[in-house]
């Protein structure tokens, strides 16, 4: 049986689920627009007696999904849809853990195999971008945590796609930071079977390699360590002095706990004169509330708001696997949805 989320429960309370919006439930709109096998269930099992109500025309719900049939592409998911329609509520059960695979395995069956093309940054958006002044800057990006495994599986090959869409500076370098010893070709030949894992082709890969350097510390606020790195980072900026700029990004791969003295090792001896420095720090911040708070109250004693980004890769997940529930179970949205929200974009 498949497991209502937290969200879908709140999102769908009896005050929305059991009132009609211009005399049709959320049940009569999912079937009029073609939702999936897994909204039609939420929404039977949030209100089991939407199945014997009409819509406005006075249809039932098997005669809107008879007249609806064809905006299902899934044979598979349309007879598991009736099913539920005809059988009840108990059958949605049924219906779940067995059809979805199914499903899935009919869409796989009917997408014919062809190359696509990676997306591309339009003509007109690249020239707008390279317009701007941080393209022109100099940049070096340095990841903390290099010899991770956040880092070699999601950090290195993003920036791979950004340099392979020219979305990075010319003039990027990207150091990392860890407490692996390593040299410069050990950390590539440690990234290049991750990276080889994208659709980039060998010769973007080389490229992006052969701006990757290590940095080693004896611990993540290595002040040592960190000088030394910025001795690096000053050389190569002093090689491109035409630049009016030449900016410093930290992405902090690290743990939560070494947050506050990684931080402190930047501020005091690997700080950007020339352009901005600015560091990331990745989800979960501390174990609890306390551990956030300190960890927070560490980095803004060193950086300001402006120098500081906190992000969650998670942030909105649930939401965006949950659009169509979302949609077809809060009547407030009916009428805005339609007439403002031409597209959805995740």
């Amino acid at each position: 049986m498949s497991t209502l989320t937290l969200y879908q429960f709140l999102t769908l309370p009896d005050s929305l689920v059991c009132t009609k919006c211009d005399g049709n439930l959320p049940l009569h709109f999912a079937l009029k627009y073609g939702a999936s096998l897994n909204v039609v269930q939420t929404l039977i099992l949030a209100n089991p007696k939407s199945l014997k109500d009409s819509d406005d025309s006075g249809k039932s719900c098997l005669e809107i999904f008879e007249d609806n049939k064809q905006k299902w592409d899934s044979e598979v998911e349309a007879d598991a849809i009736f099913h539920v329609l005809k059988e009840g509520v108990q059958s949605v059960t049924f219906n779940a853990d067995e059809v979805q695979p199914k499903i899935q395995e009919e869409k796989m069956a009917s997408t014919p195999e062809v190359d696509v093309p990676q997306d591309k940054v339009s003509p007109d958006m690249m020239t707008t971008i390279n317009d701007e002044g941080w393209k022109k800057a100099g940049l070096s990006i340095v990841v903390i945590g290099a010899s991770g495994d956040l880092a070699k599986k999601k950090t290195y090959p993003s920036l791979l796609h950004l340099y392979d869409d020219s979305l990075l500076p010319e003039e990027t370098v990207i150091w990392g930071f860890a407490r692996s010893p390593m040299t410069h070709d050990d950390l590539r030949a440690k990234l290049r079977p991750f990276l080889e894992k994208t659709n980039c082709s060998p010769s973007v890969i080389d490229g992006f390699l052969s701006k990757c350097f290590y940095q080693k510390g004896k611990w993540y606020g290595d002040v040592d360590a960190f000088s030394d790195l910025n001795k690096q980072l000053t050389e190569n900026e002093e090689k491109h002095s035409t630049l009016l700029e030449h900016n410093r990004l930290f992405y902090f791969a690290i743990p939560p706990n070494v947050f506050g003295e990684t931080g402190v090792g930047i501020k005091q001896s690997c700080m950007g004169e020339k352009g901005w420095t600015r560091i990331i720090i990745e989800k979960p911040f501390g174990r609890d509330l306390q551990s956030c708070e300190e960890i927070l109250a560490t980095l803004s004693k060193h950086f300001s708001e402006d120098q500081l980004f906190r992000i969650d890769h998670y942030l909105g997940k649930e939401m965006v696997q949950n659009l169509l529930v979302l949609r077809f179970g809060n009547l407030m949205f009916e009428k805005l949805w339609d007439r403002y929200v031409p597209h959805v974009f995740a």
